[in-house]
């Protein structure tokens, strides 16, 4: 599943925190997705590119990641099977 970088977090307390903000003050605690709840992994970014964040996909559940607004796109569009008779 791919679900696309982003770059805001909820932390414990309900408040916002931008990746950025996050890997300048080297915070330790757990930020969840604004989207759908699930806990994110911080990466630091490299080769000039910023700090984003990251889903935990091995601990959450596919239905509820398949909610998310940063799955991509492509992947919450509908197949359509078109079939000759």
């Amino acid at each position: 599943m791919r679900i696309l970088n982003c770059y805001m977090a909820n932390d414990s307390k309900g408040h916002f925190v931008t990746a950025k903000e996050a890997a300048k003050h080297n915070r330790q605690d757990v930020l969840c997705c604004v989207s759908c709840g699930c806990p994110l992994t911080l990466q630091r970014g490299n080769d000039g590119q910023p700090p984003w964040f990251e889903h935990d996909q091995m601990t959450v559940a596919e239905k509820i990641l398949l909610r998310c607004t940063w799955l991509d796109p492509q992947r919450k569009r509908p197949v359509v099977c078109i079939c000759r008779v």
